[in-house]
């Protein structure tokens, strides 16, 4: 799941994405080993990446999730969100969100962008929207803090460091979304698995889900442009 820059999402698309689902079809060491090799290669092709186009003020954000049996590797760089979809015990869809969206205000990542003298703060026609700017210039006003490219704050605390975490998928576990912060801005977690678990066919939940999505940006935010919403749907299991 790739989101922003279109120039720098097409090159992220054929080339980042694909070297690390090659990278996670090799991985036989634990976790934490993998998990060194995932973000050292997300790093170096972050950095290449930057190298191979005009990426100063281009970036994308990355969500990757990777199924090997029963096991899920899931890397995240930016604010795109997974959420899985699981059975409760009063037999219930439960949401449980497995990423953490990478935005300015988050302590750990806002300390440091400006341990590295980036500035964060949010616009007064934005309250609650907080951005990364260069020191001594408003821009480029970056609304997460990790990404690909985006080459002109990569020095000032912007990382492409992923995030990388594994979960054993169980009978209960239903299904996983990934979807862009613009679907999660309008749509709770709880709200999406409901959706996607109504929708009967499963070949149209993704794009059901960005439909509601799209609904609910119109209806909450009729002043603001509908952000940009897209979604994928993994299910586990076959239909009963």
């Amino acid at each position: 799941m790739l989101d922003r820059g279109s120039m720098c999402t097409k090159h992220a698309r054929a080339t980042t994405c694909v070297r690390w689902n090659d990278l996670y079809s090799q991985l036989t060491a634990p976790l934490p080993t993998g998990k060194k090799a995932v973000q050292a290669t997300a790093r170096a092709r972050g950095y290449v990446s930057c190298l191979r186009l005009d990426a100063v003020d281009s970036g994308s954000t990355a969500l990757s999730i990777v199924k090997q049996g029963e096991m899920m590797v899931i890397a995240n760089v930016g604010d795109s969100r997974a959420v899985l979809a699981t059975t409760s015990d009063d037999g219930k869809v439960a949401a449980v969100q497995l990423t953490v969206d990478f935005k300015p205000n988050l302590p750990q990542e806002q300390e440091r962008i400006r341990q590295c003298k980036g500035r964060v703060f949010y616009l007064d026609d934005e309250p609650g929207v907080h951005r990364v700017w260069l020191p001594d210039q408003e821009a480029p006003g970056l609304a997460m803090s990790r990404a690909f490219g985006d080459y002109c704050v990569k020095d000032y605390g912007v990382i492409s460091t992923p995030e990388v975490t594994q979960r054993r998928i169980t009978a209960r576990d239903q299904f996983v979304i990934l979807a862009t912060d613009g679907v999660w801005d309008v749509i709770s977690n709880q709200e999406a698995v409901q959706i996607v678990a109504a929708t009967p066919n499963r070949e149209k939940a993704a794009k059901h889900l960005v439909q509601c999505a799209v609904r609910a940006w119109r209806s909450k935010r009729p002043c603001y442009a509908v952000d940009d919403c897209s979604a994928i749907c993994l299910f586990f299991h076959s239909p009963s």
